[in-house]
């Protein structure tokens, strides 16, 4: 499976990731939308081809803590989920350089200016 480009693990009741998925490195597309994740696996950063993560409606993924390693990503989809647009996540969020597509719930306004 060291080929992968596409894996869509959405609707389902997976609950965490493991770290062997650090090990598709020919990832492009990963789907975890409507899974009860709580966490991103440590060694996403490896996934050096990485371009599109959909977590929508994840409800108990609390932060995006070493996303910021991810830095081919492209679209990242965050609507629906718990995870907010504070400073923890605008810090990871300022590493990706090539960030197109930001889907996120914003509470705030002044959220919004430190995006910017």
């Amino acid at each position: 499976m060291l080929k992968l480009v596409v894996l869509n693990m959405s609707f389902n009741e997976l609950k965490e990731l493991p770290e062997e998925i650090s090990g598709l490195l020919a990832l492009r597309y990963l789907n975890l939308s409507w899974t009860k994740i709580e966490r991103l696996p440590d060694g996403l950063g490896r996934l050096t081809r990485l371009r599109h993560l959909n977590l929508e409606m994840t409800k108990r993924l609390k932060s995006v803590d070493g996303l910021s390693d991810v830095l081919s990503l492209g679209v990242l989809r965050l609507q629906g989920s718990i995870v907010m647009l504070d400073a923890s996540t605008i810090k990871e969020l300022q590493h990706l350089g090539r960030l197109e597509s930001l889907n996120i719930d914003i509470s705030s306004s002044s959220a919004l200016k430190k995006l910017a």
